[in-house]
């Protein structure tokens, strides 16, 4: 068996079995929470939105989970919930349930529209047997026309909650915020609570403001208009926590503010990720394993990531912690963060695939050496990517160009392919040069408060969490899903890197030699175009 194989059918074995263990003893309090429950989540076909419908099928008696959908050209709600249905999120619990479908019916509707987009008979159907409430659909897209995502994320987010206000049988209304809503540039280096932050605008005013200006106007405003937010994203969602504050009333209703959401830990396997996943710092480790990326943006700062199952699961645990508070009269909104303080730093996935441990990770799909250095300074940034990236590219483009050669699947033009990565770098570097100090103590208190059985069956618990075998775990799951080696021929990955790494070894100076040449001759012949100028207008002169 391949090592990589072996690593993850242990891994499976050794994180599985403590929640198998708890499952048999039959106690769970979530559990019977959800049991016979009506649910509704939004965003459900998203990488977060997909692994919270497989949890809750796969860990509870649920009655039903009804799904919004939008009809796309030529394929309605039906034909995209059967696309779903194949999601590889879904293997282990299709072993397990063959029918598993057959308690997720899709509704037809949109997050963009007014009443979600929901004809009379499916809004009436949501009010009347709607228990819980998921609202994770949102567009986190960065650099978001600020139309688009505050449509999706503040106005959407309006019309959900208008829709919870009639529902007859709502016990738990969760939203899904994000940890970084108040990561602003006056607050780096500072502590971020746990709390309501005063908003950068009031809802209603943005949604007035999107829905009767132009594109161009709005474009021209938007970057006063978000200010101390470094994106549209950030931003929307600050806002969408404002409407949640003034506008819940008395729902039985709780925020959850998820940091980077990374691979999976456990469930539903080790490590399992959605290729939706690659722009963002999976992407950078995906460039580093196939030796496509060879310099990264990244500071010595602690980044707050959390794996995917763990946020399903304070996702899960929320609702039922939410019912209680209102029940004993605690109406109160309470915030939730996910907070991994002290727990990863941009580079450690990069120095273990070089070591020795990290063999087993190494995919024969590489196409290079697997190295990349670190930097801090756009400027160098910049540079580095011009002679380890463009340049290069450039060349490969024009050899393939010249000698009509195939080039890879799904890269039309490497020199397109390092502006993309360029850009993603530059879009993400406001979180991986800067850093700040979570408060997680609600969350901590609602792990707290659960028993044995619930802890093991629905771990969110940072804290327990092991860096090193996390940062393994991840990267294998993004050799298996994303790249889908199929774990197999880790030796032939392993040869390749190291005769990658000695070609490495005698191109680089030769290119740098090459480089320097470039840089003098260009240097003398504009040294000298500049003398003769001189000595034409002297010349002249005398």
């Amino acid at each position: 068996m391949d090592p990589a194989e072996k690593f993850y059918e242990q891994a499976m074995l050794s994180l599985q079995q403590p929640m198998l263990e708890a499952a048999a003893r039959g106690d769970s309090e979530v559990q019977r929470f959800y049991s016979g429950s009506t649910v509704l989540v939004t965003g459900g076909t998203g990488y977060l939105g997909k692994i919270l419908i497989e949890k809750l099928i796969r860990s509870s008696k649920i009655h039903k989970i009804y799904i919004l959908l939008r009809p796309k050209k030529g394929e309605n709600v039906s034909e995209r919930l059967k696309v779903l249905l194949k999601d590889a999120v879904f293997d282990q619990l299709r072993k397990k349930q063959p029918d598993f479908g057959q308690c997720i019916t899709p509704v037809a509707g949109d997050i963009v529209e007014e009443q979600l987009g929901l004809n009379n008979r499916d809004f009436s159907t949501m009010i009347q047997k709607v228990d819980i409430i998921f609202h994770l659909a949102a567009t986190t897209k960065f650099n978001e026309f600020l139309r688009t995502a505050t449509l999706i994320n503040v106005r959407g987010t309006r019309e959900v909650l208008e829709m919870a206000k009639h529902c007859k049988r709502l016990k738990s209304f969760i939203y899904v915020s994000t940890a970084f809503c108040h990561a602003t540039r006056s607050r780096i280096d500072s502590e971020i609570l746990e709390q309501f932050y005063k908003s950068p605008i009031s809802p209603e005013v943005l949604i007035r403001i999107v829905e009767s200006m132009d594109d161009e106007r709005l474009i021209d405003i938007t970057e006063k208009l978000i200010d101390d937010w470094p994106n549209t994203y950030t931003f929307t969602k600050a806002v969408a926590e404002e409407l949640v504050r003034t506008s819940a009333e008395d729902l039985p209703i709780c925020i959850v503010r998820p940091p980077i959401v990374i691979g999976a830990h456990s469930e539903p396997s080790p490590g399992w990720i959605d290729k939706s996943c690659i722009y963002g710092p999976v992407g950078i480790v995906l460039e580093i394993m196939l030796g496509a990326s060879h310099v990264i943006l990244v500071a010595p700062v602690t980044v707050n990531i959390a794996p995917a199952d763990f946020v399903t699961n304070a996702l899960i645990v929320s609702a039922l912690e939410t019912k209680i508070n209102y029940d004993n009269g605690d109406k109160d909104i309470k915030i939730y963060t996910l907070c991994s303080q002290d727990l990863f730093k941009p580079a450690q996935a990069n120095k273990l695939l070089r070591s020795e441990s990290g063999k087993v990770l190494q995919t024969p799909k590489c196409i290079w050496y697997s190295c990349a250095y670190e930097v801090s300074n756009k400027h160098i940034f910049w540079l580095l990517t011009w002679l380890l990236h463009y340049i290069p590219a450039y060349i490969v483009d024009a050899v393939y160009f010249l000698l009509g050669l195939k080039r890879p699947t799904g890269i039309p033009s490497f020199v397109k392919l390092y502006k993309k990565i360029y850009n993603s770098s530059l879009i993400l570097s406001y979180f991986s040069l800067n850093e700040w100090r979570w408060r997680d103590d609600n969350t901590v208190e609602m792990f707290r408060k659960m028993s044995a059985t619930d802890k093991a069956l629905f771990n969110f618990d940072l804290r327990s969490l092991n860096i090193t075998n996390l940062t393994f775990i991840s990267t294998l799951g993004v050799r298996k899903h994303i790249i889908k080696d199929g774990l197999k021929n880790t030796a032939t990955g392993v040869r390749k890197q190291f005769w990658f790494k000695i070609a490495s070894f005698i191109i680089l100076p030769i290119y740098s030699y090459l480089i320097i040449c470039i840089i003098l001759w260009v240097y003398k012949i504009t040294f000298l175009f500049f003398l003769y100028t001189y000595e034409v207008i002297i010349g002249k002169v005398y």
